[in-house]
């Protein structure tokens, strides 16, 4: 909430403005039902004056169309403040998502993530740009209202407001049960949102292994417990509900005995009660959308607290240092990691010198891939240190080590863009020619060629239109544009056909000179292509050097290539 006031000072001007336009609105609205008794008391006066009545006509109309001209420019405001407050609440939002360690965003679950940068924070739209200019037109109208009543006839007035002090303690009383039962509403609101996200992203292996009942039964059970949670509120608030819009708009059961007294009695004239009475029943209907705010505002309360425990949420550190280090050597310290507790890597201690490219492997769960994403930094390790030319990474800011470090893991994104802007990602600044030079090299310029528009081609989400080996080209084409000293490539030929592996090897090999490049290597095949080789095993480095060594001095890499050797004679045999 903090937060969101800054945002709410930051423009203030436009929300004071829509407040204004507003209320003024909201009182010129009562100019028709003045001008309507003024001409009620001339038509009924012996001798009405005809001048009176013109002036009450020209009245309505310059009240009816300044009124007009108020709500235009209130509108105009409040709009302007919500669309301006959301646009900056998302780029800071997505802008401290993406200085997040990973481990913090897999936490937080896609789901939640959808809900908050999507649902939160549009609900704030309809909050300043529609729900909070209503909330100041309402209380104006009702307090002019009674104000006009009170002027009038002091009687009519007290009785028109009779029934809010009742009314209001009824819907304080609903607001506060409310209040208990919100968690429970947005736990299961959650659940539901990433229920849809899972089977949305899971449809390829749904229709593959045929797992509908099982997958949308997920969600069925997610989208019941919502349904159910929702609608048992609804019965529980709806018998204060009801009795708080009956109280509201009970101000005519007060009225109607109180003038007609007054009436009886002769100190009230009927052109006065018929006004009073024609005032007075809607002068508290305005409340309603008074209260329909403040519901509104505890589920806005609620989403800005989700909001601010990710804003909250300690980004990565980040150094000062932006000069470059002497050199690319790439060493690790000590460095031990876990996952929830659960170690993963243990007391790494290894170096990856410069210029040289070395093959990372080891059995599924050594721990290869974290040793990447550590060197990245998208994680901070538990203990220990990782150097870049004997810097501590972490002394980097991570708008520096970006540009140190260019990473290709196996699963490619590629955004909804077009070929050319997918792949100058990498480098934004980069020529239409220098994008067309690492396509070439990264052997993926021809089917970029073929395709419709070449590459200006637009991709569709996620790039669900290039198979996995063309994605994984571009990917590190993207990775060769940026240019940087060190390259970590997870298993990039992992979709390549044997040609193209070959002239993908050949073309990092080129373009990678002088770099320090680490490979994980899940296919010992592609081992022929480093200068060394670092063996892990459940989170330790068990064993480093050449080839050759290291069959003859390290256990585990013999067994990976034991078993290698056997699954070729196997399908070999097969294929006799």
């Amino acid at each position: 909430m903090p937060l969101l006031l800054s945002l709410m000072r930051e423009r203030a001007w436009l929300l004071a403005g829509a407040g204004i336009a507003g209320a003024g609105a909201a009182m010129l609205a009562l100019v028709p039902l003045v001008a309507l008794w003024l001409l009620a008391v001339e038509l009924l006066a012996p001798v009405p004056d005809r001048d009176a009545m013109l002036w009450a006509v020209w009245l309505t109309v310059g009240g009816l169309v300044l009124r007009w001209l108020l709500m235009a420019a209130g509108g105009a405001c409040s709009h302007a403040a919500a669309f301006d407050l959301i646009f900056v609440l998302r780029l800071k939002t997505a802008r401290h998502l993406g200085r997040l360690p990973l481990g913090t965003l897999s936490r937080i679950g896609s789901g939640d993530l959808k809900r908050v940068l999507h649902d939160d924070i549009d609900r704030l739209e309809m909050v300043f740009a529609h729900m909070l200019p209503d909330m100041i037109s309402a209380l104006t109208a009702t307090l002019a209202g009674i104000v006009v009543l009170l002027a009038v006839d002091w009687r009519l007035g007290l009785a028109a407001m009779a029934p809010i002090p009742l009314a209001l303690t009824v819907q304080g009383l609903l607001w506060r049960w409310a209040g208990t039962k919100m968690a429970g509403f947005h736990d299961d609101l959650g659940r539901m949102n990433a229920a849809i996200v899972e089977v949305i992203r899971a449809i390829p292996v749904i229709k593959t292994f045929g797992r509908n009942a099982v997958s949308l039964g997920r969600l069925q059970d997610a989208t019941t417990r919502y349904s159910a949670t929702v609608a048992d509120f609804t019965r529980a608030a709806m018998p204060a509900w009801i009795a708080f819009t009956v109280l509201l708009g009970g101000s005519l059961a007060v009225m109607l005995p109180v003038g007609g007294m007054a009436l009886a009695a002769g100190t009230l004239d009927p052109a006065t009660f018929l006004f009073c009475v024609t005032l007075g029943v809607g002068v508290c209907l305005p409340l309603l959308r008074v209260v329909t705010f403040g519901s509104s505002l505890q589920v806005v309360t609620t989403a800005m607290q989700r909001l601010g425990s990710i804003l909250d949420a300690p980004p990565l550190p980040e150094g000062t240092r932006t000069e470059p280090p002497s050199d690319t050597t790439l060493s690790f310290e000590g460095v031990s990691f876990s996952y929830d507790d659960k170690p993963v890597l243990t007391d790494v201690t290894v170096t990856f010198p410069q210029g040289t490219h070395t093959a990372l492997v080891g059995r599924s769960g050594a721990g290869k891939t974290t040793l990447a994403h550590l060197a990245a930094r998208f994680w901070v390790p538990d203990r220990g240190t990782i150097r870049l030319g004997g810097v501590d990474i972490a002394d980097f800011p991570l708008a520096t080590l970006n540009t140190l470090v260019a990473c290709v893991f196996q699963e490619v994104f590629l955004f909804h863009d077009t070929v050319l802007e997918n792949i100058r990602l990498g480098h934004p600044q980069a020529t239409r020619e220098d994008v067309i030079a690492v396509a070439r090299a990264a052997q993926i310029h021809d089917v970029i060629m073929g395709l419709p528009d070449g590459y200006d081609t637009v991709v569709a989400e996620r790039g669900h239109t290039l198979s996995g080996g063309q994605r994984q080209r571009l990917s590190i084409a993207r990775a060769l544009l940026k240019d940087a000293p060190v390259v970590i490539l997870d298993e990039a030929t992992a979709f390549a056909d044997p040609l193209t592996e070959r002239a993908i090897h050949e073309a990092i090999a080129r373009l990678c000179r002088g770099r320090t490049v680490i490979t994980i290597a899940h296919r010992l095949s592609t081992l022929r292509h480093a200068d060394r080789v670092v063996v892990m095993d459940a989170g330790r480095v068990v064993g480093e050097g050449e080839h050759s060594s290291l069959l003859r001095d390290c256990a585990v890499y013999a067994r990976l290539w034991e078993a290698k050797d056997q699954t070729e004679r196997e399908a070999a045999h097969a294929v006799r």
